[in-house]
């Protein structure tokens, strides 16, 4: 395994300019009209020197307290219950009306080698049953190129990102920081909102947006982008976007992360955004506030190298039922050429909560097309 390099420092932020009060104007006091000038009395040099300390001390005191103050920030309270945050899902309107049953899942990875671009609604047909999967497929399903995660929230509205496969043919570079939205009630995909990358897309990284997770009880939207990141430089992001609101609203970010899977869990002692490395194999994850933003330092949660085959896996895939993390490890080398090739393997851990750790149970490969 390559070691990873560090990219070269970043130039530290200038401080704001501080604007001071304007002088109070002086009264100008007339000359006496006549007589001798009064003799000059000589001030010393330390009363000066204090009188000037004291000025100075007064101008600051008179900034200070015209500042405006910015109330502390909250500690994270630990979370009620432990577990996932994502029972909320709802299943699309859409899909009941057109009569596909709740086991019918959104399918961006072609899984049954139908050569489907974009997006296909896969029902299965019911244990036992001899009959064969129906598939449905929208107009606008196809408009963004290849897909990538999928995640649906309490409206049974779902959102996916670009993830160009094999070249850039149906995945254009310039449209690869994108979050698309698929409507609950008509089906229609459309953009959802455009990230902005920490620096523009290059033929050395073909990928844009890569991870995406959903937090139902914060009504949070978690992005991972490598826009402008290369083999040799890290500068990607992990947004968090508000979907309270009317709009999406980016409140938070982590800066010079790459980053692949995503997900969100409750532990004993803080809720935690969890995200694969792009350049270790490891799962790693960060405190999230009550809002939902990003609160404190990044930790080590578990590392996938060693563990099962050649032990360059990265964690493409994060998901939580419960008390268990199941992740989904691939090869990852911004390299387009290799992916078809590229074998899957599930790891599985179970939470420690008197330890606040994750014990690893199992690793096997993923079968070809598997889910």
């Amino acid at each position: 395994m390559s070691k990873r390099k560090r990219s070269s420092p970043r130039p530290q932020a200038k401080p704001a300019p501080t604007l001071s009060p304007a002088p109070e104007p002086v009264a100008s006091v007339p000359a006496p009209a006549s007589g001798p000038a009064p003799a000059r009395r000589r001030i010393p040099i330390w009363f000066l020197g204090v009188a000037g300390l004291a000025a100075i001390g007064l101008i600051a005191a008179v900034l200070v307290a015209t500042q405006p103050r910015t109330a502390p920030r909250a500690v994270p309270r630990p979370p009620a219950s432990v577990g996932a945050v994502n029972a909320c899902r709802k299943f699309p309107q859409f899909a009941e009306k057109l009569g596909y049953s709740r086991s019918a899942v959104l399918d961006s990875s072609d899984s049954l080698n139908i050569n489907i671009t974009g997006l296909a609604l896969l029902d299965p047909p019911a244990a036992g049953s001899t009959g064969q999967t129906r598939v449905y497929t929208h107009t606008s399903w196809d408009e963004a190129g290849h897909l990538g995660p999928i995640v649906i929230d309490w409206d049974g509205n779902a959102y996916t990102v670009p993830t160009p496969r094999i070249n850039l043919y149906t995945n254009p570079i310039d449209q690869q920081s994108k979050v698309f939205k698929i409507d609950a009630t008509t089906g229609v995909m459309s953009e959802f909102m455009r990230l902005p990358g920490a620096a523009p897309a290059t033929q050395a990284n073909p990928y844009g947006t890569l991870g995406l997770a959903l937090d139902c009880e914060t009504r949070s939207l978690y992005v991972a982008s490598v826009s402008g990141s290369d083999r040799e430089h890290e500068i990607g992001r992990i947004y968090r976007v508000d979907l309270s609101g009317l709009q999406p609203k980016i409140t938070s970010q982590i800066e010079g992360v790459d980053a692949l899977g995503l997900g969100v869990f409750k532990g004993i002692r803080s809720r935690r955004l969890y995200f694969g490395g792009v350049r270790a194999a490891v799962v790693r994850s960060i405190v999230l506030d009550d809002k939902g933003d990003f609160y404190g330092d990044v930790r080590d949660e578990v590392s996938l190298a060693g563990v099962f085959g050649d032990g360059e896996d990265r964690a493409r895939r994060i998901n939580f039922t419960n008390t268990e993390m199941q992740v989904r490890g691939i090869e990852f080398s911004f390299n387009l050429v290799a992916a078809r090739e590229k074998t899957e393997t599930r790891y599985a851990y179970v939470y420690e909560p008197a330890s606040d750790t994750w014990r690893f149970t199992g690793a096997s490969a993923v079968g070809k097309g598997e889910p």
